[in-house]
């Protein structure tokens, strides 16, 4: 980056889902073992076999994915969520019905209001949501659909040697989209638009956008 000779520098290197469980419920459960996978392994080719829970603390779209890939290689699939139904924000794209179509033509199992609490060798400790009770579910392999951790390493040490900018010519570093923030495709899309739009642009105020207010000239 220092040698390329570029005056503004902008880095997209996106995300990785996190493997320790960390999500929308809490922080805790999934330990160091072999045996638990994230999306992104999947992806990169790396499949678990046998018999596999898909725990979904994101509740979208991505587990049923996960959930019915499985399915199709050959495992037998638990689909483990601490909310009270699957996929449950799916409700607010019109998707749910069909994920829980595609689900039970799938035979896939269903365990909902649980959290993960530990997974020793192929034991996964669970507690119950809403009543704390514990339980065990025996598994090959755990694939884990939760929070996204940013890729900022190349923003870090650029930032860590801006004292180098001015003699390579660079004017500005910035970090936008997921390796900013974890979001949505709309959200990627909105900071890469507005990064173009605001290039070289003269900052007036501080509110990037502008809102409408209907005034009606008769009252005031």
């Amino acid at each position: 980056m220092l040698d390329f000779g570029a005056e503004h520098v902008v880095i997209t290197a996106g995300c990785h889902l996190r493997r320790d469980g960390f999500g929308c419920s809490h922080g805790l459960g999934i330990a160091d073992n072999p045996r638990v996978f994230t999306p992104d392994d999947l992806m990169d080719g790396r499949w678990p076999e046998g018999r596999v829970v898909v725990y979904d603390d994101d509740y979208f779209y991505t587990a049923s994915v996960v959930a019915e890939a499985l399915c199709l290689r050959g495992c037998e699939v638990t689909y483990l969520t601490p909310d009270d139904t699957i996929a449950s924000w799916s409700a607010n794209t019109l998707d749910y019905r069909h994920i829980q179509w595609r689900m039970a033509e799938l035979g896939v199992v269903q365990r909902v209001s649980h959290l993960v609490t530990g997974y020793t060798g192929t034991t996964l400790a669970l507690e119950h949501a809403w009543s704390g009770a514990a339980s065990s579910l025996e598994c090959d392999a755990v694939v884990v659909v939760t929070a996204r951790l940013p890729d900022d390493a190349l923003y870090q040490a650029l930032k860590a040697r801006e004292p180098e900018w001015i003699d390579a010519g660079i004017r500005s570093v910035a970090c936008i989209g997921d390796a900013l923030a974890p979001g949505l495709i709309a959200h990627a899309v909105y900071a890469g638009h507005r990064y173009a739009q605001e290039l070289d642009a003269r900052r007036d105020g501080e509110v990037p956008f502008k809102r409408h207010f209907h005034h009606d000239p008769t009252r005031t």
